[in-house]
């Protein structure tokens, strides 16, 4: 069955993919927990990311004015390296809604937001916390699988890398999850 998406409009998120490497240790990591901490949606490996800013749904004619925009503010954005850490869980001290990775160093990310959302013209939606998201619990966890999960994402996972491209991704709302299309890679430095 196809989404039920307006033809005219485009549903779009800027974002930070990490390399194979990275996505199969996330995987090993939560391997374990999507039996332990079920029911909940986990996200397939090639749909993680680190959302840069989610744009929402936009005319389709205006995409090509947001990938001119993009390319212009991220061409002179310095390359940094990254890795993921640890993890919590959205809302933070309360049921959990979402559960997140963390990363090891957030400023270069939180930076790269801001020019994000300079060159788009964009406001930020309040504070910017980069993580990836790896589940969606069908019913909020109780503090008991919160920590059971801050436990097993604790520590380093997978090998740090160069975050040398930002992509545009296009979401598409299917009965069986979202599905993301990479539109554009924009090259940092």
């Amino acid at each position: 069955m196809a989404s039920a998406e307006d033809p005219g409009t485009l549903r779009l998120f800027v974002a930070i993919r990490p390399p194979e490497e990275v996505l199969r240790a996330v995987t090993r990591r939560c391997r374990e927990l999507s039996q332990e901490l079920a029911p909940a949606r986990w996200v397939k490996p090639q749909q993680l990311h680190l959302t840069l800013l989610f744009l929402g749904e936009v005319a389709s004619e205006a995409r090509g004015e947001i990938e001119d925009r993009l390319a212009s503010g991220l061409s002179s954005a310095a390359r940094f390296d990254l890795g993921l850490v640890g993890g919590g869980t959205f809302p933070p001290s309360r049921p959990a809604r979402v559960a997140w990775i963390g990363v090891d160093e957030p400023a270069p990310v939180v930076a790269l937001h801001r020019r994000v959302v300079r060159c788009l013209g964009r406001q930020g939606s309040g504070p910017f916390t980069p993580h990836l998201t790896v589940a969606r619990p069908r019913r909020p966890w109780p503090r008991s699988a919160v920590a059971r999960f801050e436990a097993a994402v604790r520590g380093s996972i997978g090998p740090r890398w160069t975050v040398e491209e930002v992509a545009l991704v296009r979401s598409r709302l299917e009965p069986t999850g979202a599905r993301h299309d990479t539109l554009r890679r924009y090259s940092l430095g």
